[in-house]
């Protein structure tokens, strides 16, 4: 190896190396030289990657690096491929620029291409064409929301949405009103499930009653989540004259379909055989759900005569009908052919586990007896696209059951059930509305 340089003009360059994270560096020996800097900018330290020293051997690997000596055909051939670039930008900023040349004689304008305007219909651009063939109108562009829609099929286009009051004029509550106790029954054991003991959760508010009912139905992809994720909730429904159960079900894959429709249904009947003793009133029975939880909220209101969606594992001798159901960003169409991204998929298969999906739907049990619901879902949804409560929406007014759909622009999946964001204030409006907590116009 020959040194390029003289060892004394040429400074230590400490270079970070990616992925590592920086240590302390050293200042530089001697002012930086020009031949370093060139070194340093074509970036030729790439080539001659060594210890150079024991002494900072350590460095190898832990964020920086150093270049003493390089070899002459190396250099050679990187000081003639940049050397042409730095000098050229020197000149560009030290010497004076030259006199500048004569002007061009103007070119005679080119004659212009003929446009058709745009057909009736969409505003779509049309490009400049010959005379005497037609045009061809520029693609609209591609919605960056779903980027491959051109490979399925064009979802349903949103219902009509008509929130059932002004948003500006609700009083939302601000948080648990502690002037207002409750009565809590904690960890009380509702079905004895194979494997699993489940237990539910249930804040009542004091006095006699009777008062309305909210089964809390977590989320979690039908495989996480407990009770004490609707915990707040509960409390705050509570505390404003609405009592709720939030509910422990099984989960998969160790428990596929159809054990935690069954769990749920059992948590139903067991409010309403206890109903009386606790002061609810069991024909304002409200079934709320988010997500995985939203699923089950959809088959608790329009799948109550199902009895194949029992296992066997409930005793129970009470009905499991709802009075309402309540479903934000939940699942309505499990059949193969709904559309889902593959990961979801791969959730909804796990779930299933091998089960008939077409029971699993809610969309394939909508009939005109079913009780009102509430549908709630954001539009940048991709987890669960919005064209699922789109279609669930589309069946049940098909059949005149009565429903009332809120679709949030921008939202996408997991926000809160009760948020006071004023972009989706319509939708906590119209849920405490629908449970009573608020008065209806």
């Amino acid at each position: 190896m020959a040194s390029f340089c003289p060892r004394i003009a040429l400074s230590r360059v400490d270079l970070p190396t990616l992925g590592r994270p920086t240590m302390a560096q050293r200042p530089p020996r001697g002012p930086a030289s020009l031949c370093s800097s060139l070194l340093t900018a074509a970036g030729l330290w790439r080539l001659t990657r060594r210890r150079s020293r024991r002494s900072w051997g350590h460095l190898w690997g832990s964020g920086a690096e150093r270049c003493y000596r390089v070899s002459v055909p190396s250099v050679v051939l990187r000081v003639v491929l940049f050397a042409p670039l730095f000098i050229g930008a020197c000149d560009a900023g030290s010497v004076p620029q030259a006199e500048a040349p004569a002007p061009a004689p103007p070119e005679a304008p080119a004659a212009a291409e003929p446009v058709v305007p745009a057909p009736p219909g969409p505003d779509a651009p049309v490009v400049p064409v010959v005379p005497g063939e037609p045009p061809v109108p520029i693609p609209a562009p591609v919605d960056s929301r779903r980027p491959f829609a051109f490979l399925g099929p064009t979802p349903p286009e949103a219902p009509p949405r008509a929130p059932p009051r002004r948003v500006e004029e609700c009083a939302l509550p601000r948080g648990i009103d502690r002037s207002r106790p409750t009565h809590e029954l904690l960890d009380q054991p509702y079905v004895r499930a194979p494997g699993r003991t489940l237990e539910l959760d249930l804040s009542v508010p004091d006095g006699p009653g009777p008062h309305p009912v909210a089964v809390l139905i977590h989320g979690g992809g039908w495989r996480g989540g407990d009770k004490d994720d609707f915990a707040r909730v509960r409390r705050l429904f509570a505390s404003h004259g609405v009592a709720a159960a939030s509910l422990d079900y099984r989960l998969a894959p160790r428990h596929p379909f159809p054990a935690a429709v069954s769990d749920v249904r059992c948590a139903v009947r067991w409010l309403r055989a206890h109903g009386e003793e606790h002061h609810l009133d069991l024909e304002r029975v409200v079934a709320v759900g988010a997500s995985a939880g939203g699923h089950l909220a959809a088959l608790l209101g329009t799948a109550a005569d199902a009895d194949a969606l029992d296992d066997g594992s409930c005793t129970i001798d009470a009905s499991p009908r709802v009075d309402s159901w309540v479903a934000y960003f939940g699942a309505f169409d499990m059949r193969p052919e709904a559309p889902y991204s593959v990961p979801t998929r791969r959730v909804v298969d796990a779930f299933l586990g091998g089960g008939d999906a077409a029971l699993a739907s809610p969309i394939t049990h909508v009939d005109a007896a079913d009780p009102p619901g509430l549908v709630v879902h954001g539009t940048d949804d991709i987890v669960l696209q919005a064209g699922q409560a789109r279609a669930m929406v589309s069946a049940l007014r098909a059949v005149a059951s009565p429903v009332t759909y809120i679709e949030l622009e921008g939202a996408g999946h997991g926000f809160g059930l009760l948020t006071r964001a004023p972009e989706k204030r319509a939708a906590t409006c119209t849920l405490l509305t629908h449970l009573g907590v608020l008065p209806s116009e």
